[in-house]
């Protein structure tokens, strides 16, 4: 295996711990150091100090991916619809449609509401399209793809024109980041899909994706489930950020696959040449 595939599998599974104790501080850090009355941390705890500089390392190490990895390197060839993924696309297409009817039924009506809502039934298509046609009809998903995009960038401008919950709620910047991350990743999603790839921005936005949809959805999940801190507006899209972490995993899986086969074939292919130039 070449020193690539390695460097590769050491920058996603690196993440992955990262991931995992960054999302574990800040469900500590909503459990017990979270002063609801006005939706923000305790000063007196270090818990979301720890959780802050634990994200933010995150991002810059994931990040760092761009300086470590030489640009041409990567594969460009777009990673399997593994079975695994099909089956997460399937969950996530689910999940959309039972997002869009609890928002008709819990989320107040509005004009943005009912946009949100539509664009959340939208964007099970394109993981439905995923999971019937996993090699093929590429144009037709990069187009779902894009209302994905859109309904990522709806369920911001949602959140953060929510008067409810105060502008630097830390659940709010959670929320707003998460879906920012679904656009990235969804933007490089649909380049593969339109023959325009680039691996390494596909790679990290993948490990950011997966990061940050976490962090919101373990958190805001388990801290609805305590009632700890409520917002029924913000379920649909924590859920679904769950289900889309869910999906980015399975498709980094993907991805480490593609790039170690990849490695292994043209390893085989210089062991070839050069046993030919030595007969």
């Amino acid at each position: 295996m070449s020193r690539l595939s390695n460097k590769i599998k050491i920058y996603f599974y690196s993440s992955f711990i990262a991931v995992a104790l960054t999302t574990i501080v800040y469900i500590l850090s909503f459990m017990f150091a979270f002063d609801t009355p006005i939706a923000y941390f305790s000063g007196n705890s270090p818990l979301p100090y720890i959780a802050k500089y634990l994200l933010i390392f995150t991002v810059v190490w994931i990040f760092t991916l761009f300086i470590s990895i030489p640009k041409g390197k990567l594969c460009g060839t777009p990673p399997t619809v593994s079975e695994l993924s099909r089956t997460a696309s399937i969950a996530v297409s689910v999940g959309f449609i039972i997002c869009s009817i609890f928002r008709l039924i819990f989320v107040p009506a509005s004009a943005l509401a009912t946009i949100c809502t539509a664009m959340t039934l939208l964007s099970s298509v394109f993981f439905a399209l995923n999971a019937i046609f996993p090699r093929s009809q590429n144009n037709i998903r990069a187009l779902f793809g894009i209302v994905v995009i859109l309904w990522a960038a709806i369920a911001m401008t949602e959140a953060y024109v929510n008067r409810f919950v105060t502008m630097n709620s830390p659940i709010k910047i959670l929320l707003m980041l998460s879906m920012m991350s679904v656009m990235f990743f969804m933007l490089y999603e649909t380049r593969y899909l339109t023959e325009r790839s680039l691996p390494r921005a596909y790679a990290v936005s993948t490990l950011i994706g997966i990061c940050l949809s976490t962090v919101l959805s373990l958190t805001f999940i388990i801290m609805y489930i305590t009632g700890t801190y409520t917002v029924p507006e913000f379920i649909p899209t924590a859920i679904s950020a769950l289900l889309f972490s869910f999906y980015e995993i399975c498709r980094a899986v993907d991805f480490i696959a593609l790039q170690s086969t990849q490695d292994t074939a043209a390893t085989n292919d210089t062991d070839t040449a050069q046993e030919n130039e030595q007969q």
